[in-house]
């Protein structure tokens, strides 16, 4: 785009401000394109063309032709090797005889839209040139173009600031915004805008009614420091690892002239390697260069015997130059182009570059010169420009290499610029001036896009600075000493979101295999874990309050959820809520929630435990009870996170890094595991003087995924050599209990706490002793975790959006020998960053036999990953996914996934087994017709192959047939659908039926019979007249079983007289008769139930 165009669209912006604009109201300009020249073709074209234009918005003949009609247009212009030029007329005919795409009068315009500068006449050039900015415009259009929608100004309220505020940056370590006032008040906000912590520095060098802070410049992590600059011409840098104070550990002084400005770098691939520069009053650009940061700054000379440490030191200059005859407004270093940015007020040296050149102190200087000088810049490393804001109310935009002239010359202000910075990810430019006007210009370009103004505190002459986070999309802008904020919505176009608002908690039911996730707003949802599919949303659960908790029961009925007015309410999966509890009569943060077997345990930001009894649950409003067992002095600092490791065990862990466990039932304390908190300092308060705690309320993201720390660590290497990161990493925001490891001893691990500086230790509960501790994540400022009911996997996740996994199914078992601390790190799965801001929640599932991790972070996102590192899909996608079955072998498969080999030998090679191979014989014979077989000469191949065979067959689908309701279309037959493939036909008729005969007539049935049986009195006879002796003669053979009767004939048989000789009956009869008593004695007691004629018989005989 050419200059006449910029400027004509910038004096059309000036003329729509003279037409005059009310100053009171929010205006927005969404100038997306500046295009003059469609005002060309309106005297060409005919009132019929123009209302064909009018008709189809946008519908242009450069996007209707196709690459055919651009090779004929390639031939019209050429002609025996040259291009031709045509006029107005000949264009329009050699488009229409090449039969192009288009009319007459279409042609006309688009003569007129690439002859902009009117000289009558077109080629090729000018042609294909038009042509690519059309396209290009097209591509960009969406992104490039794309006007920001802000929310409403918020006017942060703070009484610390006295005087103007000299910065605002925002602290990774930290995470959290700092901002420094000229008398030295310090404010440190959290990324929910809620003060955390003010101080009021000083120095000795003055009274502090004379102090004067210039500048300052936070150090990136693993760093954890702070630069001011002073008028008494020092630099103090400051540890902000402490929670409790703010130390100078380091002062520059005696240095020639005051420090205006500061900038510091940090190279990202050797922390070690850092640079501090300023700017001064006498012009000069000022660097130190340190070579060993992470450990110490500076070498401090040895203590005097029985002396204090001086904090003073002198150092030498790394580089130094003379550029400005004025004062340096801004300095900045820029690693790519090895040089120092500066800018001042002044014609000739209104923008210096410093270029670094080796084994010299000195440095070569080129020399931009703007009218009137410049008052900030910016400096976009991904399209190498450098970006003005000048007193002459204009932004440019420069080359480096190019000092003589701009690229690029953006106006529209009316008054001078005094702050611009780049938005990278947005190829979008800010630009702030003087009268309270703020412009965003799209830098490809480079015109105006948004224009906002009216809407900023109306007060007099003013000194503001701006400051845009691009990760969290947020806009400071100070007005003296008020601080005022807005944020960027984000675009629901280009990202997928779960909520509209930062997720605050997710977590996963298994009683209904349902996600839950709520965010900030009180914005609860239920989704199906194996399809990720909405089930049903709860708006407004706690009104405006925001949420900061929720948790579920042991059942996996019940939800648990916090606010930051203090309240906890119980919900079901239906919605309704059953319990309001108050555990504030103001307004608290609760941090976490503890469902008991009997009580209900709430901690957050304070040093005592809030108890609900169960017999309390009676009523809807619920109030806590006392806690028997007294909490004073328990804790020496604020609890963040609870634990239930059985029912008659809590833990608590406080902002100290200390784990109080209690016993339920007397309420008391049991055990302190103490070895790595925080020591307490004698004569110490615990507030330092000039230090207040305005406000303890942070929300759930800030107190966990995006850190309640206020202190980060230094690399891995210096973690022992450090003096000043020795308190850093104390911190627990989250305890994990290993339920698998709960008789395990006194030796091994049962409990895992992670916290501050990327920290996870492993403790014993009955010995009250720390097992092993590692680093899951390097350089982060605080992490969060989650372990499965197995105890086989722990995932972590840092205020990055990092997720690791580790495999600690065997880690710290048992304690090492001689009692060492296991500092090895358990094995690792994987690692991925499936988040783009701090991670909050974390939660792991079983399903189709396999692990998945549920993570929620500030982005607004809630994700299902597998523990491999594999996403399954975003809460609230379009399409519903599918959970792949387990496959053995593969999925349980957890080795060589993260290799941290230093050589870099794969997991299945060795050294021994590369100087051993030899080449096939056929491959150096034949080596033309050699082929080889990757699936059976490969391990991969194997592997892959194998893995194949173990999975299930599926079965393809079968062919459809050929119905006439799927060829409708052919047939000319009505889409009747698939039922009118069925074969159908007329019901037969049925004849009438014939009622039957109890239905017509039921009372010849059942009704005179009925009452008549159901009436009638039955008259028994008496009693007396059974007493009578039975006259009438009964058949026994009918009255006795038929076994009876044939043992009734065989003794009779039996007892028959049989005839004997005469001369034995003497000697046999004694015996017989006896043997006949005793046989009829037994037949007599078998035949008692027999009737009289048979035993009459029997005795008879």
């Amino acid at each position: 785009m050419s200059e006449k165009e910029i400027n004509s669209g910038a004096n059309s912006i000036k003329e729509d401000e003279k037409d005059g604009e009310s100053p009171t109201q929010l205006q927005v300009d969404s100038q997306t394109e500046i295009q003059p020249k469609a005002n060309f073709n309106s005297e060409a074209a005919d009132d019929h063309d123009q209302n064909e234009n009018s008709k189809v918005h946008g519908d242009k003949l450069e996007v209707r032709m196709n690459i055919g009609d651009f090779r004929k247009i390639m031939e019209m212009f050429a002609e025996d090797e040259e291009f031709l030029d045509f006029t107005r007329e000949q264009f329009i005919e050699a488009m229409i005889t090449i039969g192009a795409t288009g009319s007459r009068s279409e042609f006309g315009q688009m003569f007129d839209r690439i002859d902009v500068t009117k000289q009558g006449v077109v080629n090729w050039d000018k042609f294909a040139s038009h042509m690519l900015l059309e396209f290009y415009e097209k591509d960009d259009k969406v992104k490039s173009t794309q006007v920001p929608h802000w929310t409403e100004l918020k006017v942060l309220a703070t009484s610390v600031h006295k005087d103007v505020i000299q910065g605002i940056s925002y602290i990774k370590t930290n995470n959290r915004y700092f901002a420094v006032s000229k008398e030295g008040s310090i404010t440190m906000w959290t990324p929910e805008l809620k003060l955390n912590r003010s101080l009021r520095t000083t120095t000795e060098s003055c009274r502090t009614k004379d102090l004067w802070v210039t500048d300052f410049v936070p150090f990136p992590p693993p760093l954890n420091k702070v630069a001011l600059a002073f008028t008494s011409k020092e630099i103090a840098i400051y540890d902000m690892s402490s929670k409790i104070d703010f130390n100078t550990q380091f002062k520059i002084t005696e240095l020639h002239a005051t420090p205006l400005c500061l900038d510091f770098w940090l190279n990202p691939t050797n922390a070690n390697d850092a640079i501090l520069v300023w700017g001064d009053v006498s012009g000069c650009v000022n660097a130190i260069n340190f070579s060993s940061a992470t450990i110490a700054l500076f070498e401090r000379p040895a203590a005097p015997a029985g002396g204090k440490q001086d904090p003073c030191l002198t150092v030498k200059l790394f580089v130094k130059h003379s550029g400005h005859s004025e004062w340096v407004r801004k300095v900045k270093y820029c690693h790519g182009l090895e040089c120092f940015l500066s800018c001042a007020t002044t014609y000739s040296d209104s923008v210096v570059i410093g270029w670094l050149e080796q084994n010299t102190p000195s440095m070569r200087t080129s020399r931009f010169q703007i009218m009137q000088g410049v008052n900030d810049f910016d400096f976009l490393p991904s399209l190498n420009l450098i970006a003005t804001g000048g007193v002459n109310h204009q932004v440019c935009l420069w080359n480096p290499y190019v000092v003589s002239k701009p690229n690029g010359l953006l106006r529209g202000h009316m008054a001078a610029v005094i702050q611009v910075q780049f938005i990278s990810s947005r190829n979008q430019l800010l630009s702030f001036s003087k009268d309270k006007v703020l412009r965003i210009w799209d830098v490809s370009l480079q015109v105006c896009i948004q224009r906002l103004a009216g809407m900023f505190p109306k007060t007099g002459e003013v000194q503001s600075i701006m400051f845009f986070d691009e990760i969290r999309n947020k806009l400071f802008i100070t007005f003296n000493y008020q601080l005022t904020v807005m944020a960027m919505k984000a675009d629901n176009r280009d990202k997928l979101f779960t909520h509209d608002k930062a997720v605050a908690a997710a977590l996963y039911n298994w009683t209904y295999n349902q996600v839950v996730t709520v965010d900030q707003g009180g914005t609860m949802s239920f989704w199906m874990v194996d399809t990720g599919q909405r089930v049903k949303t709860n708006t407004g659960i706690h009104l405006n309050a925001e949420i900061t908790a929720m948790t579920q029961d042991a059942n996996g009925t019940l939800l648990y959820t916090a606010a930051t007015d203090g309240t906890i309410k119980v919900w079901d999966f239906n919605g309704h809520c059953y319990h309001t509890l108050h555990a504030s009569e103001k307004p608290a943060d609760i941090g976490c929630i503890v469902p008991m077997k009997r009580n209900l345990i709430a901690v957050g930001w304070t040093r005592f435990v809030t108890v609900f009894r169960d017999s309390s649950f009676k009523d809807f409003h619920v109030y806590p009870a006392d806690w028997k067992g007294g909490q004073q002095e328990e804790h020496r600092d604020d609890i963040i996170t609870a634990l239930s490791l059985s029912p008659q065990l809590l833990a608590t862990a406080s902002y100290d890094g200390e784990v109080v466990l209690w016993n339920t039932n007397s309420e008391q304390v049991s055990k302190k595991l103490s070895s790595r908190a925080k020591p307490v300092k004698r004569g110490g308060s615990r507030l330092a003087e000039g230090f207040s705690r305005q406000n303890t309320k942070t929300s759930a993201m800030s107190r966990r995924g995006t850190t309640p720390h206020r202190s980060a660590m230094a690399s891995q290497g210096s973690q022992s050599n450090s003096e000043d990161n020795v308190e850093s990493g104390y911190t627990i925001t989250t305890l994990a209990y290993i339920e698998s490891r709960k008789d395990i001893g006194e030796n091994g691990a049962d409990l895992i706490s992670c916290g501050g500086n990327g920290w996870v230790r492993f403790w014993n509960t009955q010995n009250c002793k720390l097992v092993g501790e590692f680093i899951a994540h390097p350089q982060v400022g605080s992490v969060i975790m989650a372990v499965d009911k197995t105890g086989k996997f722990l995932v972590t996740a840092d205020v990055d959006g990092q997720i690791r996994s580790w495999l600690i199914e065997d880690y710290n078992l048992s304690e090492m020998e001689g009692g060492k601390l296991n500092t090895d790190p358990p094995s690792a799965i994987c690692h991925w960053t499936p988040h783009t801001d701090g991670v909050v929640s974390l939660d792991l599932c079983e399903r189709m036999d396999k692990t998945l991790v549920l993570s929620a972070s500030s982005d607004m996102c809630v994700i299902l990953s597998t523990i491999k590192g594999k996403v399954i899909g975003t809460f609230g996608q379009d399409n519903h996914w599918n959970i792949e079955p387990f496959i053995p072998g593969v999925d349980d498969d957890f080795t060589n996934l993260l290799s941290d080999d230093e050589d870099g030998n794969s997991p299945g090679s060795s050294l021994e087994d590369d100087e051993n191979w030899e080449p096939d014989s056929r491959a150096t014979t034949d080596p033309q017709h050699y082929k080889i077989d990757s699936w059976s000469s490969s391990l991969l191949g194997q592997r892959y192959q194998e893995q194949r065979k173990q999975k299930r067959e599926r079965k393809q689908p079968s062919t459809i047939p050929d119905l006439p309701y799927l060829h409708w279309e052919r047939t000319g037959a009505p889409p009747a659908g698939p039922y009118n493939a069925l074969e159908t036909r007329d019901l037969d008729h049925v004849e009438q039926l014939k009622m039957p005969e109890f239905m017509s007539n039921p009372h010849r049935f059942f009704g005179e019979k009925i009452e008549e049986a159901a009436t009638t009195n039955i008259k028994l006879p008496a009693l007396s007249e059974y007493k009578r002796p039975l006259q009438t003669a009964f058949d026994e053979k009918t009255l006795f079983p038929k076994f009876v009767l044939d043992y009734e004939n065989e003794m009779k048989k039996a007892l028959q007289p049989t005839t004997t000789n005469p001369s034995k009956r003497g000697s046999l009869a004694p015996t017989r008769q006896t043997s006949g008593r005793r046989t009829q004695t037994k037949q007599t007691s078998k035949l008692s139930k027999t009737p009289s004629s048979v035993r009459a018989a029997v005795g008879g005989d």
